[in-house]
């Protein structure tokens, strides 16, 4: 009799970190030259580039904010960047709880944490601290000027001119995401 020789395989499946979560996005914030008025046109610019980073439990996700852009919308649109500006004292990560961690929605992102530092481009560094708040909207029968409000706070200094720009309120802004979605 003939024996068959037998041929046995292992498959190790390892859980990769990240499975899971959802996808990398960017979200803009578009403070206007008159903050409550959608007519009139955008002053400032800030972009903050997101990676889920870790998840807990089914809808709380800590997104890594790879990049904040700031950019001057005047005549010549300068633009600040710097590469993780946000630090918490613990992991760095910006913790938002989600309906759907699967299909976060741009009016979780109103709220960002506070950032404050130094961007910087090829000829000019700007000093800045940027967060938002919650958006209480105006009293019935006004709305919120954009589809979706942020309430920010920040300040934005050229470094080397004399007045910063800033608004030490909370101030409306108009946000969405990468996508265009309000």
């Amino acid at each position: 009799m003939k024996s068959t020789p037998m041929v046995c395989a292992l498959i190790l499946v390892l859980p990769s970190t990240g499975l899971g979560l959802p996808a990398d996005r960017t979200i803009i914030y578009e403070i206007h030259e008159t903050p409550s008025d959608p007519q009139t046109a955008v002053d400032w610019t800030v972009e903050l580039d997101l990676k889920a980073a870790d998840s807990k439990g089914a809808d709380d996700i800590g997104w890594e904010i790879q990049e904040i852009r700031i950019t001057d919308e005047g005549t010549q649109a300068v633009e600040w960047c710097e590469v993780n500006p946000y630090s918490n004292g613990s992991d760095n990560l910006w913790w938002l709880s989600h309906d759907d961690s699967n299909n976060p929605t741009v009016d979780e992102f109103t709220e960002p944490p506070l950032m404050q530092g130094t961007a910087t481009n090829v000829s000019t560094d700007l000093d800045y601290d940027f967060e938002g708040t919650l958006y209480t909207p105006p009293a019935p029968p006004q709305q919120p000027p954009y589809p979706v409000t942020s309430s920010l706070c920040y300040r934005f200094h050229i470094v080397g001119e004399q007045d910063p720009e800033a608004d030490e309120q909370d101030e409306p802004a108009e946000t969405d995401d990468d996508s265009g979605n309000p």
